[in-house]
């Protein structure tokens, strides 16, 4: 049973990897910072757009480091790169951070964090109603003196 669902994950998982190209992802990281991914500029603001883009193509595309690296002009040890040393700043970079969780969630077919919290908001004032209810039923049955 267990190899079943495994092999189902796997060929969903396999699915979505060739649904999701070099291109899509490139263009939807240079959208939301504003730059161009294949520049040669070093400096943070484009550096760390790059490690997500590693990261993300990595996880989400069946292609090798090598042509990760060349869809934006870099080799495959610029990607090694990337992948071990910038992409281990992210999670201390708030904003690169929630984008780089947004982006990876939205290609797992995933809701983003801010969907997430909308939805937990919403039932969380759902279950406060339910806590009011219970403790007002409590009450009564205490005055009435059938509470068990």
């Amino acid at each position: 049973m267990r190899n079943v669902h495994k092999k189902i994950k796997t060929k969903t998982m396999e699915t979505l990897k060739s649904k999701i190209t070099l291109q899509s992802i490139k263009e939807e990281i240079e959208s939301f910072f504003d730059i161009e991914l294949d520049s040669n500029v070093r400096s943070r603001k484009l550096t760390y757009p790059r490690s997500i883009y590693y990261s993300i193509c990595r996880k989400h595309t069946p292609h090798s480091l090598q042509q990760i690296g060349e869809s934006i002009g870099k080799n495959h040890a610029t990607v090694i790169n990337g992948l071990n040393s910038t992409i281990n700043e992210i999670p201390y970079e708030p904003y690169y951070n929630l984008f780089y969780k947004d982006l990876d969630r939205k290609l797992c077919g995933l809701e983003t964090v801010e969907q997430e919290n909308k939805r937990l908001v919403e039932e969380n004032e759902s279950l406060k109603l339910k806590v009011a209810g219970l403790k007002e039923i409590i009450l009564k049955d205490l005055r009435d003196g059938t509470f068990r």
